[in-house]
């Protein structure tokens, strides 16, 4: 492996968990299509996550690889740009997909939800 040995455990741990969600999101897509046969805007949503956080995984090992988790002072310059080019390549793709993805649902399903638990109930005992 490459870069300091905090930096390798940060790759071993991120590679890891996309192994693991790419696992679990062809599970969910063949139940989805095979057994219950019903795909939703969800899926191919996920399927979006799931591609996206593959590339961050590309990109993180491409910044370790031109220097990160180094002091700025030890990175040589032709790494120093090529791991800056990353960086800011990977900022704006995962501040909005971390912002739009998760709460996508609650723009479609609000009729679908029971909402009651969120109204405040008078107390019985006062009245």
């Amino acid at each position: 492996m490459f870069g300091p040995p905090v930096v390798q455990h940060v790759v071993i741990v991120s590679s890891l968990f996309t192994a693991l969600s790419f696992i679990i999101v062809c599970l969910r897509l063949y139940t989805r299509s095979r057994i219950v046969r019903i795909v939703s805007v969800e899926d191919y949503l996920i399927i979006v996550a799931l591609i996206a956080a593959i590339g961050f995984l590309t990109v993180e090992i491409l910044q370790v690889k031109f220097g990160l988790g180094q002091h700025i002072g030890d990175v040589p310059a032709e790494h120093l740009t090529k791991f800056l080019q990353c960086l800011w390549a990977i900022i704006p793709v995962h501040d909005h997909l971390d912002s739009i993805v998760p709460h996508y649902p609650l723009c479609f399903e609000l009729m679908d939800t029971d909402w009651e638990f969120l109204i405040p109930r008078e107390n019985e005992d006062e009245g």
